[in-house]
């Protein structure tokens, strides 16, 4: 619950530093609470089964900014792959984990 909290403080930051103006946006603090988005998310899916609903809720307002920020394709692709790259890189961590720690879990990595 405690991550859960932390995305969507991080997430309302994040839009918080966006609706101050465009002088504010790409500034140093829109940075930090874009990142602190992406760890919430990672974070959040990577404890429960809610962390999808959070993603779906997150992705939903992602979308919604991302139609009145569809001018600058630059910007989008920033606001769409900052906060999916915690989440892949604890997946990658999570699976070379489970291949070394036992025999029983080697099928999860496949033996190329």
């Amino acid at each position: 619950m405690i991550a859960t909290a932390f995305t969507a403080f991080a997430f309302t930051s994040f839009t918080n530093q966006q609706e101050l103006g465009p002088s504010r946006a790409f500034g140093l603090s829109w940075w930090f609470w874009l990142a602190m988005t992406g760890l919430g998310l990672g974070m959040t899916v990577s404890i429960k089964w809610v962390g999808l609903f959070t993603i779906a809720w997150v992705g939903a307002l992602t979308l919604v900014q991302l139609w009145v920020m569809l001018g600058d394709v630059k910007n989008v692709s920033v606001v769409c792959f900052l906060p999916f790259s915690p989440v892949a890189s604890n997946h990658w961590l999570t699976i070379g984990l489970r291949s070394a720690s036992s025999p029983s879990t080697s099928w999860l990595v496949s033996s190329a």
